[in-house]
């Protein structure tokens, strides 16, 4: 879980919120909603009416987005372009952080799955065949580079070119984002990836809502940046 700071209506906020507008003090108990206004029950006895139409600043705990590891070469500058390139395109597909791994110091627990820019047979070098081996022995999911013929088209129009998409049944392509899966790696709100950000911090790329941007940190038209001062939740 991770605490992140985001804007709700009054008729959104939820018990355990922390309302920046009284002191962070803790919402113990929603009352009841009367017309346009909510009774909140603080945790010092208080009690506060709010506006369900005005937006208040609330501090929420949230799940941390998952992250995932992008392996491949990294023998030659063409190799790590090439790697930071394709974890750019999982962050897309995917709607969750993606770090490619440009050394072997990663504890690959903390990844929900690793995806292979190359064949797993292919690998010959550090850091990508120690971490497949790793990820392996600690049962975190490998994934191969998609055949050509595995690439898959959602009904919304997204391609997934390096990972695979859910299939139902009927054989019918689920994006990430049409599964509600996609969130704002900074504020944890849900949102379209057409619209997002992809920001990157250090060997990680963050889908990033624009609006959580701080000012004179926004995308060129190449929607492609390199932001070490971010706050994004870790």
């Amino acid at each position: 879980m991770t605490q992140v700071i985001i804007t709700v209506p009054g008729s959104e906020i939820l018990p355990g919120d922390l309302l920046a507008a009284k002191d962070w003090r803790t919402v113990e108990e929603i009352g009841l909603r009367t017309g346009d206004t909510t009774s909140l029950y603080i945790l010092d006895g208080g009690i506060y009416i709010v506006g369900d139409g005005r937006e208040y600043v609330v501090r929420r705990e949230m799940p941390a987005p998952e992250r995932v590891l992008v392996v491949g070469p990294t023998d030659i500058p063409a190799d790590v372009e090439r790697l930071r390139d394709v974890a750019r395109d999982v962050a897309y597909e995917l709607g969750r952080p993606a770090t490619y791994a440009t050394h072997t110091d990663y504890d690959v627990t903390a990844f929900a799955a690793v995806y292979s820019v190359r064949p797993l047979t292919s690998l010959r070098t550090a850091p990508a065949l120690v971490l497949v081996a790793e990820a392996m022995l600690a049962g975190v999911e490998v994934h191969e580079p998609l055949k050509a013929d595995e690439v898959t088209t959602c009904g919304c129009g997204l391609v997934s070119r390096h990972t695979r998409p859910h299939v139902d049944e009927r054989g019918i392509v689920w994006c990430a984002e049409c599964l509600s899966d996609d969130a704002c790696a900074h504020c944890g709100e849900a949102f379209d990836m057409e619209d997002a950000e992809f920001v990157q911090r250090d060997d990680t790329w963050f889908p990033i809502h624009a609006g959580c941007l701080a000012p004179g940190h926004r995308p060129t038209s190449s929607r492609l940046m390199n932001v070490a001062s971010l706050a994004v939740s870790a």
